[in-house]
């Protein structure tokens, strides 16, 4: 039957590897993947995470640390359990299915080889089961060329699922799809690990992945954890300002000057006052106030009281256009406009307060001069901003 009836946690206990030649790749990861729920572990190509995944799969042995399913030790500096003794099934980036293969013996694969080898008639029941819960019905005698890829990504979760895994791990599995179907399959997938209940690990390095499907995320750079907590946290309150700009916050502003109370900060930027969400100092150990916005909270309004900025460049892309604009000598701004401007254009920004956060203690505000003066130093680039946009 599927389901999460034997459904286990999963403990990291301060695991690490290095290289052969002594630098660590992976560094102190601890985490915690509760029974039946979804861990994400997200961050740039070389943070560490396909390491990661690598050693909880059994591929790779610990410099140190432990990997624990249940009470059960899967991998310590001296011992590894091989992967086809772990009780996991893994659905890969390229889905590696056999392309000489009908889907039905794509799934069944894994029970008919291997220490998890079955009868025949279980065999085609467990197939058979599958095939519905994925809704593959009408494919399994089809070959891979013949699906599209929703479809072989459906098919790699079967074959994983087959084997009734009490872990599941996923390397990147809607990398290779267009931006439409990564939208509808990352939706189907969030549906798909409720609705089964199996402890589960997802690498990825996109954080709306990451966001939509995990019940935590662990955030990786530089090999060690940055941050490991529920992705509402994640977005509400990264830890610094490299995790904001991985949840999506943009942009990044030096503002003149920061006032805080409690949660909420009240920053300056280019003579004029907004509010945004105050995340403490940053564990970046970046010095002096900083702010990042999300573009989705940044809007065009030339009314009074509006940030000035001068436009640098404007992209269609269909539904709207990509906007990037100069705040002065605070930094530049990305946000989305569903009208055109040229570049040189005087705008006036309005910033929702839920999409700045703010990093850094409060500082008293530096006199600038008024908002027209902080235009008028862009008014020297402005050629700059229209010849490096045409060309």
């Amino acid at each position: 039957m599927i389901g999460s009836q034997d459904s286990v946690p999963l403990r990291l206990r301060g695991l690490g590897m290095r290289y052969g030649n002594g630098a660590w790749v992976l560094r102190g990861v601890d985490t915690t993947v509760p029974a039946g729920t979804t861990l994400a572990v997200l961050g740039p190509s070389g943070c560490g995470k396909s390491t990661l995944l690598r050693l909880v799969a059994g591929l790779e042995t610990p410099g140190e640390g432990e990997v624990l399913l249940g009470d059960r030790p899967l991998s310590t500096p001296g011992s590894v359990v091989p992967p086809e003794h772990r009780g996991m099934g893994m659905v890969f980036q390229d889905y590696a299915l056999w392309p000489h293969l009908r889907v039905r013996d794509i799934i069944g694969y894994g029970l008919r080889h291997g220490v998890h080898r079955t009868t025949a008639g279980e065999r085609a029941s467990r197939v058979a089961e599958l095939v519905e819960f994925l809704r593959l019905g009408g494919l399994e005698e089809r070959r891979p060329v013949e699906l599209s890829g929703g479809q072989r990504q459906r098919v790699a979760i079967a074959r994983a699922l087959a084997t009734r895994p009490r872990l599941l791990l996923f390397d990147e599995p809607l990398s290779n799809l267009d931006s439409r179907l990564r939208a509808e399959m990352r939706e189907e997938l969030a549906l798909l690990l409720r609705r089964l209940g199996t402890t589960a690990v997802y690498v990825t390095h996109d954080v709306s992945e990451a966001l939509a499907l995990a019940d935590r995320v662990l955030v990786l750079h530089g090999g060690r954890t940055v941050q490991d907590a529920p992705p509402e946290e994640v977005f509400a309150s990264p830890v610094g300002g490299w995790v904001a700009n991985l949840a999506g916050f943009s942009s990044r502003l030096v503002p003149e000057g920061v006032t805080v109370e409690g949660e909420r900060a009240t920053v300056t930027v280019a003579g004029v006052s907004f509010e945004g969400r105050h995340c403490g100092e940053d564990a970046g150990g970046a010095t002096g106030p900083e702010v990042y916005l999300h573009p989705d909270a940044v809007r065009i309004d030339d009314g009074a009281g509006a940030v000035p900025a001068v436009v640098a460049s404007s992209v269609f892309e269909g539904r709207h256009h990509r906007v990037r604009v100069r705040v002065g000598s605070a930094g530049t701004v990305l946000l989305h406009s569903s009208v055109p401007h040229r570049p040189g254009d005087r705008v006036g920004l309005r910033v929702e307060a839920d999409g700045a956060v703010v990093f850094g203690g409060a500082t008293d505000a530096r006199p600038l001069g008024s908002a027209h003066a902080a235009q008028d130093d862009d008014r020297g680039t402005e050629e700059q901003h229209r010849d490096a946009v045409h060309r």
